[in-house]
Order: C-alpha cells, then structure tokens, then sequence
C-alpha cells in the first residue's frame, strides 16, 4: 500500500493539496501517479548483460529516456558470477564491487581468456560488474537503510569468541541505539543501559540514532 506521507508529499509536489481529485486533468492525475510510484516503490534498473556489443547504445537510449526517473546501471551477473568463482578457486583476488581483479593462481588458458574478456568488456568498460552497485542503490539510497555492527569488546572490534566485526544488521536510517539492542535480543533492549561507539568509546544514549557503519557495543544493566 502505500504511505500517507507519500501521498501527502505527491500531492505538495505538483501542488495539487488544495485541489479536488474530481478537478485534476489527464496530465496532472498521470504526474500524481508518477510520484506517488516513485516515492513509494522506488525502482533501480539493472541493466543486465552489459558486456555485450550492443549493449552501450541500449543502456544509453534507457538513460536518455529514463532520465530523471530511474537509476539505470550497466550490469553483468554472469561476470560477478565468473569472477566470484575464479576467487573462491583461489585463481584471482577480488572483493564485489571493485573495478579490477589480481590474478594469484594459475588459471587455465580458458580461465584466463574468460578472465581478459571480463576485463576488457566489464570493468574497464563500465568500472564494474554492477552487480555490488545495484544492491548499494537499492538498500542504501532507495530504502534509506544503513549498516551497524553491534560488537562485545569495543576495543577489539570482536564478539565473545574473538571473531572480528561477526555480524552486520542492516537497519532503517533512524534506529537508536536501544532499538539495535532489541534487534540483536530482546533481553539486550529490555535491560539496555548504554551503548558505546567502538571507534571513538564515546557513551551513547538510548535515543542516540545510529549512522551507516556505527560499531557499537551495547551495555546492559545487570
């Protein structure tokens, strides 16, 4: 469904708040739908199999006319797939999202001409697969979410059994930090006293609202 914000927000927009639905032309109901849509179900196109030779006037046409509408990313799965591969079979260094990759191992001359045709038609062409900046639009800028990484030694940055930065909750812009308690257990959030940013081991409140990639350890009482 969508939100009376939304709703609200549309109609401030196309200044339409002081005007009777019954009043609106063809154009003006289209434009209301038209926000209403993009606020409430933001899209981003990923513009899959972006490697291939008529791809770039494609993705090109889909800018132009999208323009101001949708996001539109250059994208190749099968490239993101290939190269995750090739680093779990210890062929290639590469994180998600990074424009190149280093060979480490001994690929095979078919490993190897793959990996130059992803090289030339992938990354050099549009600075990555796509795959890792599709999900970061959409999770971070169109869902307004943000990355917290609740932790018990602040000084180590580790969970009790010593594992470095173990879990990341992905939570909405806005969440406190007694809400993140909850989030991790509940008996954290009822007994929550005080969190602590792990970074600068400043003490921090019930209300203190969490920002993108916040390390926090959380203190109960007892």
């Amino acid at each position: 469904g969508f939100r009376e914000k939304d709703i609200k927000d549309s109609l401030e927009k196309l200044g339409l708040t002081a005007k009777k639905p019954s009043s609106w032309s063809d154009e003006e109901i289209l434009s209301f739908v038209r926000f209403l849509r993009q606020a409430s179900k933001p899209i981003v196109i990923a513009a899959n199999k972006a490697d291939i030779p008529i791809a770039e006037d494609n993705i090109k046409r889909l800018r132009e006319e999208l323009k101001g509408e949708y996001r539109v990313i250059p994208t190749s799965a099968e490239a993101e797939l290939a190269l995750k591969k090739a680093a779990k079979l210890g062929i290639i260094k590469y994180l998600p999202g990074e424009s190149t990759f280093e060979i480490v191992g001994t690929p095979t001359s078919s490993q190897r001409k793959g990996l130059q045709y992803v090289e030339e038609n992938v990354l050099r062409k549009w600075g990555s697969t796509g795959v890792q900046e599709v999900l970061n639009v959409a999770v971070f800028d169109l869902a307004h979410m943000i990355a917290v990484y609740p932790v018990e030694n602040e000084n180590r940055f580790t969970d009790h059994e010593g594992r470095v930065l173990p879990d990341v909750f992905l939570v909405p812009k806005g969440t406190t930090a007694k809400e993140l308690a909850y989030r991790v257990h509940s008996e954290l959030g009822e007994k929550f006293a005080f969190g602590i940013d792990a970074v600068n081991k400043k003490r921090l409140s019930a209300g203190y609202m969490l920002k993108h990639r916040d390390v926090v350890k959380i203190v109960i009482s007892r």
